[in-house]
């Protein structure tokens, strides 16, 4: 019998730069154009946008540190003052980037529950994780955050934590309704618990991902933490069934 399939119950996206100039979206903008964006407005959106994905890629390649406010200027012919009307630093772009690669890793992974089973997720749980490209596999990166811009990172690191908690959250209560998890599950500790423990796994894996023992001590840590919280059912479906 298919058991209840998780929906996406939120929109998770970054949408800087997307209401009018009046700070409402939808309504009337400036040029008395109703629900409409101005040309203007748009090629604003696309050139901060375009920023953000060189900057990204930059990022991602070779660290923070080495990318420069001048080098982005240069590879897209802009003057630094341009650059300055959509960031006032190259704090607040690094800030952008991190939460919007959160943005799209938490709408990457509503996709992959989207229209599953919680038996199905629980199942997967460690395939799904492997599709993860997170920042933390990235060592330059990751040093040049943690030394340079530790204020971002934490923003981005606590970002990840609440959205681990929410997906968290909205899958054991389904789970419950399921007959998955026990009835008496008390769903916002189980959650807490589950967020943290998922925190410290994947900081160990992307740490050191070639240690022997790495795949095999989060396996058997989430073995442990499901057989505290399943009912019967789903001690046999999910975790003997496999």
């Amino acid at each position: 019998m298919k058991g209840t399939s998780i929906e996406n119950n939120e929109t998770m996206a970054s949408q800087t730069g997307r209401t009018s100039q009046n700070g409402q979206t939808g309504r009337t903008s400036q040029n008395g154009q109703t629900g409409r964006t101005s040309r203007k407005g748009q090629e604003t959106e696309r050139e901060k946008a375009k920023i953000l994905e060189i900057a990204a890629q930059k990022m991602m390649r070779v660290g923070v540190r080495s990318v420069s406010i001048d080098d982005l200027c240069q590879e897209m012919g802009i003057s630094k003052k341009t650059f300055y009307v959509y960031y006032e630093s190259k704090e607040a772009l690094i800030e952008d980037f991190l939460l919007e690669h959160e943005a799209r890793m938490y709408a990457n992974a509503q996709r992959e529950m989207k229209n599953k089973s919680v038996l199905d997720i629980m199942r997967h749980f460690m395939q799904l994780q492997k599709k993860v490209k997170d920042v933390r596999q990235i060592p330059t990166l990751v040093y040049d955050l943690q030394k340079y811009y530790p204020k971002q990172f934490n923003t981005y690191l606590r970002t990840m934590h609440e959205n681990v908690l929410r997906s968290v959250t909205i899958m054991l209560t389904t789970g419950q309704i399921e007959g998955i998890f026990r009835e008496d599950l008390d769903i916002e500790r189980t959650s807490r618990v589950f967020a943290n423990l998922h925190s410290i796994m994947m900081d160990k894996m992307l740490a050191n991902p070639s240690h022997p023992t790495i795949v095999s001590d989060t396996k058997y840590a989430l073995d442990i933490f499901l057989r505290g919280i399943v009912s019967a059912k789903g001690v046999d479906a999910v975790l003997d069934g496999e």
